[in-house]
């Protein structure tokens, strides 16, 4: 029997054994090409039951749900940003991570701590491995990490929940909400091609598939192929379906200056004229993320330490950095962790 006290190192450990990105991908692929990728979503329920909670549990987390290709973990960030601001406890869970696997789950905004993520990792971990079948294997990376969060969000009593989809929408694992208060798709193009299709229509159905009855929708000009499925699929849903305004046109937004740089991002910004960062960092690791974030994290100015976050494609990559100064950004970290699925 696994104990529940386990560390931080063990809990990563065991989480890094769970499946590769690889093989989830794969096995992803062929769910799609047998038409069972439905079942996803049941496994899902499966595991959260095996937690003690149940899909109505979920409601109580009054989720906002955001997908999109390009601009959802942006989107994301300024919505926790703005509800965290207006004194609220937030919970944000997103994928993939930097460089801790706990930047998945934040509390206000900072990452769980290391105990925290260690206590729930055991408890999760445990009552899952002894509460399931024999025949089932243990859950996926971050189907397993999706549970989790909603068992830290749910104990820890947040009042809101931002979501952000891993893969796709209609089948991802963080669909398991059935009533969220508000889903959102941010901008649309061709992703993740052999898991969510080859046309920007396939994708938009997808992406849409988020959408929820009487919860309103929310998303921006689209392409001209993608914005038709995204109506269609909103009236089968009997979700009311709204595209926010282009920046310009709210107030202030001359005078508003916003922590991500780039037009695509200022699409993904909710109409708050007092927004002025995204704030998706914390006093813990500010350290680390010292500049804004969006198509370019800037951690580090002298010399240039940056990294390319493309929302679209999660690519990371160094541009330039020293391997001094790259060791002390990265001092104390398990570099095991930055093995990171999705």
């Amino acid at each position: 029997m696994l104990s529940l006290q386990i560390d931080y190192k063990t809990a990563i450990h065991l989480l890094n054994q769970l499946q590769t990105n690889a093989q989830n991908i794969q096995q992803a692929i062929e769910k799609e090409k047998s038409s069972n990728a439905s079942k996803s979503l049941e496994k899902t329920t499966y595991f959260l039951s095996l937690i003690g909670i149940e899909p109505e549990d979920l409601n109580r987390l009054n989720v906002v749900h955001v997908a999109g290709t390009k601009g959802k973990g942006s989107t994301c960030a300024f919505v926790e940003s703005i509800l965290r601001h207006q004194g609220l406890k937030t919970g944000f869970y997103s994928s993939p991570h930097l460089v801790m696997a706990r930047e998945r789950v934040r509390i206000n905004g900072a990452p769980i701590s290391e105990q925290m993520f260690a206590e729930y990792f055991g408890q999760v971990y445990r009552q899952i491995l002894e509460n399931k079948s024999p025949e089932v294997f243990m859950p996926p990376y971050f189907n397993f990490m999706t549970c989790m969060a909603m068992r830290i969000f749910l104990e820890e009593k947040v009042d809101v929940a931002i979501l952000e989809v891993g893969i796709g929408g209609e089948y991802d694992c963080t669909n398991v909400v059935s009533k969220p208060v508000v889903t959102g798709v941010t901008s649309l193009d061709l992703d993740h091609c052999k898991l969510l299709g080859d046309t920007i229509e396939q994708i938009a159905w997808k992406k849409s598939g988020i959408f929820k009855a009487g919860v309103p929708a929310f998303t921006v000009r689209q392409n001209e192929k993608a914005f038709p499925v995204l109506q269609q699929r909103a009236k089968e849903k009997n979700a009311p379906l709204y595209v926010a305004p282009a920046w310009s046109l709210y107030p202030n937004a001359g005078s508003t200056k916003p922590g991500i740089n780039g037009n695509y991002c200022l699409r993904s910004l909710s109409p708050n004229d007092n927004v002025t960062h995204s704030d998706r960092r914390s006093a813990e690791n500010q350290r680390l993320f010292g500049g804004s974030i969006g198509p370019l994290l800037a951690v580090q100015t002298s010399p240039i330490v940056a990294f390319d976050v493309n929302s679209g494609h999660q690519r990371r990559q160094l541009c330039q950095c020293h391997s001094a100064q790259f060791q002390r950004l990265f001092d104390g970290t398990d570099q095991r962790e930055m093995a990171r699925p999705m």
